[in-house]
């Protein structure tokens, strides 16, 4: 009996030993799990680039990698001013931050972002894209994927019409006539065709004169304003433009302005696989597509042609760009992390999964790899190996004036009156214009003496509103409006608040989510009271502070007196004059009292700072709640 009992009390002993050997494992498992090192990666919405951060997180299990979808769209059309506001304002910024936002133009890139070229995986980048990219020697970012844009001809249609697949820019005009006197079919489509005659123009440019160094040079002295656009070499241009065009594979259609009703972006790849056209100048992206379909026709990838480039080139079309957080760089512990995920990313392994993973033909770091399973594309390697690939320079600004004149040029010229000087001239105007444009929004107007708070820079704009209107009142409220296609968002009329420092036209156009004519409009005190009913309407009021009464029965609060500036009362008789946005949804009663201006948003916020010497935040004051 006793031997008994000492075993069963030998085994409770045991249990409990194994119980609290399991808790201690446990105990050093949780804490070795919340030792980790936490590394943010943010990333635009790219279901391809998501897959791939799953995958880079499996490979370092021993760092907590989260990762942070941020897609970016500005709607301000300043999208280097508001992209890194944008980040800080969802989350902060990222210790590795993807996104084809990031580039040399960015204000801030510098302060938020470290320097990479001291790093080792640097230098695995090809010196073509380092040099692109460096700003005073150094590197605020690298480049993550890569895609070119070329020639994508069906193989097997040209084998049932027995055409030859060009080699050179004679061979090339031959086919285009070859297709066009010969089939209904269209010789060759581009995929960007929701884009304006500026993109045509840049990119036939840089393939014909953009090609050559004394090209690249006049094009820089032109943006610039020195140089007349009849002084540059624009001849083949032309005649590669008029080649398209006198063939059919150049349409009007595909130079009108975009305007939002039609995505066109993917129609290249689907023209392809319906026949419709023989060629396309479109994205490798595109030809995975179509290599990737259940097809009966082959499809291969060549460079495109002009007379000043016999052996083709090859269009460097998107990037997606990588860059560390400078205050992450500074921190040892995720600095160390940082650079594990940045050798491998930069590796070869990293490499060849990233392009398993992604539209990107090439990697910036060893250009094609593994091409034994993407025969595809072996027509461009030649133009890949021997660098064969432009990244356009821009002719900037051009405006809507010359898609008109190039198109009267190209397609309603039947008398021959309208000559490749005029276009140029319009251009020369065009520049002009748009250089005062660009001076008139870089001019300095104020100074803001401290970051301000959303909330403060919206009453700010209210106060330019009221001043610049000559209004009692200005009120800005949360705006509902139609988008691009069609489906309602709610938005602010800021897009994010106003930094410290000094303060350009630019930087307004930046912060304004979507600028609109403002209207004034007379309304009685007890108008305005019934417009700012708390439960109505969310507006941020300047020129008086309310007053809201609790009702208890309902648990809500009512608008019921305003307190004006010297402290009287709202006059609830009087006639007042309110500012307000033609796009506020202030009520039928009030909106048929509207008086229309001149002026936008912007254009009073503009106004205002220009006769302020210093811009302090203004204290916003807070309504008064009763019960």
């Amino acid at each position: 009996m006793k031997n008994n009992l000492q075993k069963i009390i030998g085994s409770l002993l045991l249990i409990v030993f194994v119980l609290i050997s399991l808790v201690g494992c446990s105990t050093k498992q949780e804490s070795a799990s919340s030792n980790k090192v936490t590394i943010t990666i943010s990333y635009s919405s790219q279901d391809i680039t998501a897959t791939y951060l799953t995958r880079l997180k499996e490979k370092f299990i021993d760092l907590d990698i989260q990762l942070v979808n941020r897609s970016f769209e500005s709607s301000s059309g300043n999208a280097d001013y508001s992209f890194l506001e944008y980040l800080s304002s969802h989350g902060g910024l990222a210790d590795i931050v993807l996104d084809s936002n990031l580039s040399k133009s960015l204000p801030s890139l510098t302060e938020a972002f470290a320097d990479l070229s001291g790093e080792s995986y640097s230098s695995r980048v090809k010196t073509s894209y380092l040099n692109d990219i460096q700003i005073d020697g150094s590197l605020y970012y690298l480049p993550f994927t890569v895609e070119v844009k070329g020639l994508i001809y069906n193989k097997t249609m040209f084998e049932e019409y027995g055409w030859e697949a060009p080699t050179d820019y004679a061979s090339f005009a031959k086919l285009l006539q070859t297709i066009a006197q010969t089939s209904d079919i269209r010789p060759m489509y581009d995929d960007a065709t929701y884009k304006t005659v500026e993109y045509w123009w840049n990119t036939f440019y840089a393939l014909n004169e953009g090609t050559l160094l004394s090209g690249h040079q006049a094009l820089k002295q032109f943006n610039a304003g020195t140089l007349s656009a009849l002084e540059l070499p624009t001849e083949n241009t032309f005649a590669f433009m008029k080649l398209l065009t006198d063939t059919g594979s150049l349409i009007e259609e595909d130079l009108a302005t975009y305007t939002g009703e039609l995505e066109k972006s993917t129609e290249a790849f689907r023209i392809l696989a319906r026949g419709e056209s023989a060629m396309a100048f479109a994205p490798s992206s595109a030809l995975k597509n179509l290599s990737q379909r259940n097809s009966q026709s082959e499809y291969v990838m060549l460079p495109i042609y002009s007379p000043e480039c016999a052996e083709g080139y090859l269009i460097e079309d998107s990037n997606m760009n990588i860059a560390v957080s400078k205050a992450a760089s500074q921190d040892p512990e995720k600095a160390a992390a940082i650079n594990r995920i940045m050798d491998y990313i930069t590796s070869e392994e990293g490499q060849q999964l990233l392009l398993e993973f992604s539209y990107g033909t090439k990697s910036p770091c060893y250009g094609i790899m593994d091409t034994d399973s993407r025969d595809f594309l072996k027509g461009i390697l030649p133009s890949i190996n021997s660098g064969y690939i432009i990244t356009p320079e821009k002719f900037e600004n051009l405006g809507s004036t010359l898609d008109e004149t190039f198109l009267n040029y190209l397609f309603h010229n039947e008398t021959g009156s309208l000559q490749p000087t005029d276009v140029l001239q319009t251009m020369d105007s065009s520049r002009s214009d748009s250089l005062a444009a660009q001076q008139a929004e870089e001019e300095i107007l104020t100074t803001v003496e401290k970051t301000m708070t959303k909330d403060e820079t919206k009453y700010l704009l209210c106060k330019a509103m009221a001043e610049e209107t000559g209004s009692d009142f200005a009120v800005l409220p949360n705006m509902q409006y139609n988008n691009y296609n069609g489906s309602i968002q709610q938005s602010e009329s800021l897009m994010t608040n106003l930094l410290a420092g000094t303060l350009s036209a630019e930087n307004i156009h930046g912060i304004i989510n979507y600028d609109s004519l403002l209207k004034t409009y007379e309304i009685t005190g007890t108008q305005l009271l019934k417009l700012l009913d708390y439960n109505t309407s969310e507006f941020m009021l300047y020129g008086a502070t309310l007053t809201y009464t609790y009702n208890k029965d309902k648990d809500t609060y009512y608008t019921t007196g305003a307190t004006m500036p010297d402290g009287s009362a709202l006059d609830e008789s009087k006639t007042y004059t309110l500012a307000a946005s033609a796009h506020s949804r202030l009520g039928q009663e009030i909106s048929v009292l509207a008086v229309d201006t001149d002026l936008y948003l912007s254009d009073a916020l503009i106004a205002y700072c220009k006769e302020e010497k210093q811009l302090a935040p203004i204290i916003v004051p807070e309504p008064n709640y009763k019960k």
